[in-house]
């Protein structure tokens, strides 16, 4: 939750991105009702978002994308 609510708020920020939409963001249509049913703080980690540049910029970033983990 709190790694997601950081990268959501990360890439509201990034000059790349047009849009993120995840519930743990006070800007979210459903935020509110997240809070309300979901227990406190906890609003997942899925979350999307629109890279700005079309079709050619979205592949490149997807075949760009490495894993990371911390074990």
């Amino acid at each position: 939750n709190e790694n997601a609510l950081t990268l959501a708020k990360w890439l509201q920020e990034n000059e790349n991105v047009s849009w993120v939409s995840y519930t743990g963001l006070p800007d979210h249509p459903s935020h509110e009702n997240a809070k309300k049913y979901l227990q406190e703080g906890k609003f997942g980690s899925v979350f999307t978002f629109g890279v700005k540049g079309g079709y050619d910029a979205a592949r490149s970033f997807i075949e760009n994308v490495e894993l990371s983990s911390h074990l």
